[in-house]
């Protein structure tokens, strides 16, 4: 083989079929042309550990033995697809008659084998040719905003600024109002030919414009044409909670934005609405002291859709899952306050309560391990983590209000105190880098 430096698969390579002989020949296949290359083997999607696996992004390669027919393990490929790969390469194996077929559905797949026809050159050039595409896809910079943002919108008067995200599913945009001259935020579904996206997408834009509170991102507009699904938001310059964690947070700066956080989480709750992505960086300023919630693209009504299936695993952000969200079991409102307790602990010391080289390790501790101590000088708020992270969701605090009231009175009591400076955040997935 020739050329095969910076485009072989340099991490672990995950294999996965029911098929233990094709498994094996595959495994075989991969060791001769790509020695040292780190594998694992798993037989289907259905296990929690290869979900969260593939979502921590440590495979350069993900090789999948998939149908057509195959609709729980294609529908999980397309909603990763969704919010992004990263550099791995996705190969299907597949028949020549579906390859085709599954190329139509956008689950992300980079190239194709035949499965009953597995070439031992074809092979190799395959697997470069795939791990080429996607570390080249990976250093492509932000496309121009002018040159995304739809025409109608344009008509509108919205003028482009700069791309702050392009997904597979959505394109987020920096705007200008031409006749105000103020900033917004534009984040719109450029293709509204999948009804699937579409139906989601507008349930996100339900949420976003049907809930006002002074702790929640405001949003200004929404619409649907043939040509984009959108919402228009205020543009909050201060930043996310995410960076400013970078510097001093003082336990009274803390106490108030957990205050906020828990007063914009009562109102979405009272409207039976969880969030089930309340993270660092879905916090923003809109100045130096008003938290603002945002990003509703994960947000359930509480009393449907109460339990997660496969395709589900690729949103909420794993440092900050309750032990119920990560294991797919009913959610409700106290999921919420879990990941808000998860915020706490971070603005108290800087790092999430939970860490680990890989998202399994994460999700087992927050099923399995002790709730961490906090620092002595800020040990007074642990009774409050205890209750926030607590394993069993009947023994968190029973509402956003109850909790409330337990912040109320730590503010009257507590004095302001600078907690230590954060040197270095700790390990964050590639979902919670983006605003």
């Amino acid at each position: 083989m020739s050329d095969t430096t910076r485009s072989t698969p340099s991490r672990h390579a995950l294999l996965i079929s029911t098929d233990a002989a094709l498994r094996a020949r595959l495994s075989a296949l991969l060791r001769k042309h790509f020695p040292g290359v780190p594998i694992n083997e798993r037989r289907d999607l259905r296990d929690n550990q290869t979900v969260w696996d593939i979502r921590s992004q440590n495979y350069a390669l993900l090789l999948i033995d998939c149908g057509a027919h195959d609709q729980d393990e294609l529908e999980f490929l397309a909603s990763l697809n969704r919010t992004g790969y990263g550099s791995t390469a996705v190969v299907v194996l597949t028949t020549a008659a579906q390859a085709p077929v599954i190329h139509g559905m956008n689950v992300g797949a980079v190239d194709f084998l035949d499965r009953d026809d597995l070439n031992d050159a074809e092979f190799a050039e395959t697997i470069v040719r795939a791990c080429n595409r996607s570390g080249a896809a990976e250093e492509q910079e932000l496309p121009e905003a002018g040159a995304l943002l739809p025409p109608e919108l344009a008509i509108k008067g919205y003028q482009p600024i700069k791309t702050l995200s392009v997904t597979s599913e959505s394109y987020v945009l920096l705007v200008r109002h031409a006749k105000t001259n103020r900033q917004f935020v534009l984040k719109f579904l450029p293709d509204t030919t999948s009804e699937r996206l579409v139906k989601r997408f507008l349930q996100e834009c339900r949420v976003a414009t049907s809930q006002h509170h002074t702790n929640l991102v405001g949003v200004k507009e929404q619409g649907l044409s043939s040509g984009a699904a959108y919402y228009v938001m205020e543009y909050l310059a201060g930043g996310s909670l995410q960076m400013r964690l970078r510097t001093r947070f003082s336990q009274q700066r803390a106490l108030r934005t957990m205050h906020q956080l828990a007063a914009a989480l009562q109102h979405l709750h009272a409207a039976n609405i969880v969030h089930l992505d309340v993270k660092s960086a879905n916090i923003l300023f809109r100045d130096e002291n008003t938290a603002v919630l945002i990003d509703f693209g994960a947000a359930r009504h509480e009393l449907i859709n109460r339990s997660y299936t496969l395709k589900d695993h690729a949103l909420g952000t794993p440092h900050y899952m309750s032990p119920e969200q990560a294991t797919g079991r009913p959610l409700d409102q106290r999921a919420d306050l879990y990941a808000l307790g998860v915020v706490f602990f971070e603005m108290l010391t800087g790092a999430c309560p939970y860490q680990g080289e890989t998202i399994s390790e994460v999700l087992y501790s927050h099923l399995r391990n002790p709730i961490p101590e906090l620092p002595l000088h800020v040990r007074v708020f642990q009774p409050i983590i205890n209750r926030l992270l607590a394993k069993k969701s009947n023994d968190r605090y029973a509402s956003s209000a109850e909790l409330l009231e337990t912040l109320s009175a730590a503010t009257a009591s507590s004095t302001a105190r600078t907690i230590n400076p954060v040197t270095e955040l700790p390990p964050l997935s590639p979902e919670s880098l983006s605003d």
